[in-house]
């Protein structure tokens, strides 16, 4: 029986996944610079790999919660890769996962400290003593908290891309001719080098809370219909975003923070206001980020649930002070996203053996 679809529930999944992929990486401008605006006029091509890629995986994390109804998400990595394999993606994503909210910690404390002059510790511990209440309160209640955020913090990512493009000083071949003297650090030679790394490491992130949520939900088109419109208005930004930073390569090339140097060239004030956008976009994406691993050791509701969230909050806090944030960035992302690309692999495959059973009439499970 179909259900009536929930706009509601559509915009809040959409925008609960939106607030997750955002974080820091992405509204500082960090992320799309090294992924995206690094490759020039590419980057329309990184774009539509982005777009294909997340589409297609969100689908099958979001399906094979709904079959499977695992009692944890992790085990969503079981289905696709079998048990052994399934138990390395499972330790991995936990792992990777932690160490991306160390890319959280960090962020916090270099938004802080570029715009306000405020010590790094005080933003990173900030933002961990907000992570660490938030995943205390369980998966669902985290969802509506962030699926609420996410779309305000997009639509004014959004706007600081327009601001980029309309004052930008060069065009798209002058800032291709300066790229590589801009002291961007790339996360890879080349533009589908890059995309690997960077559907990799968003599919370890992704998979266990995708899973999560289609067990949960009651309509599987709500859930559906809210990551097509996340994973399409995220595309949009990151074109625009990416365009901004393309034609100010002069500017921020070398920048921990380039999008909020670009609104500071424009209005101080604005400056300011994105600043607060900056550090909300890392709160959302540093709390499911800390949720997967949290929910790894310990299950929602109990004492040691708390107690873990409270932990692995504090000690990741510790340690996301201790690197500069540029070069953590590009090392967790970029390396743990070559071992992420071989998740994709694995749906792939499973889909193809699912798809010849179906043909053969054999039942699947």
């Amino acid at each position: 029986m179909n259900k009536k679809l929930n706009i509601g529930r559509v915009v809040t999944i959409g925008g609960a996944f939106i607030a997750f992929a955002i974080g820091s990486g992405f509204s500082t401008g960090q992320e799309i610079m090294q992924f995206f605006a690094a490759y020039g006029t590419e980057i329309v091509l990184c774009a539509v790999v982005f777009f294909i890629g997340n589409l297609y995986m969100n689908y099958n994390f979001l399906e094979a919660g709904r079959k499977g109804q695992f009692e944890k998400g992790s085990q969503v990595f079981n289905y696709f890769g079998g048990k052994y394999i399934g138990l390395f993606f499972d330790w991995f994503s936990v792992i990777f996962s932690f160490a991306s909210y160390f890319v959280m910690i960090a962020g916090a404390g270099a938004t802080l400290q570029q715009q306000f002059g405020i010590q790094p510790a005080i933003g990173a511990v900030i933002i961990a003593a907000l992570a660490g209440l938030t995943v205390m309160l369980g998966l669902n209640k985290l969802v509506d908290i962030i699926g609420k955020i996410g779309p305000a913090i997009i639509v004014l990512c959004l706007l600081a891309g327009l601001v980029g493009i309309i004052n930008g000083n060069l065009s798209f071949q002058e800032a291709e001719v300066l790229i590589p003297g801009s002291g961007i650090i790339a996360a890879s030679g080349t533009w589908w080098g890059s995309m690997i790394s960077y559907l990799g490491f968003g599919m370890l992130w992704f998979a266990p809370f995708l899973a999560a949520i289609g067990k949960e939900e009651r309509n599987p088109k709500d859930a559906q219909y809210g990551t097509i419109m996340g994973v399409l208005v995220l595309t949009l930004a990151v074109l625009i975003v990416g365009s901004a930073l393309i034609k100010n390569i002069d500017l921020v090339g070398a920048s921990q923070i380039p999008l909020l140097l670009i609104l500071h060239q424009s209005s101080p004030f604005l400056a300011t206001v994105f600043s607060v956008v900056i550090f909300a976009g890392i709160y959302t994406t540093a709390c499911p980020l800390l949720w997967t691993p949290v929910n790894r050791v310990a299950k929602e509701g109990t004492n040691t649930y708390k107690i873990a969230a409270i932990v692995l909050a504090a000690a990741g806090c510790v340690i996301g002070l201790v690197a500069p944030y540029a070069a953590i960035v590009n090392f967790i992302y970029a390396v743990n996203g070559k071992v992420g690309f071989l998740l994709v692999a694995l749906v792939i495959i499973k889909n193809i053996r699912d798809a010849a059973a179906r043909k053969n009439g054999s039942n699947l499970v």
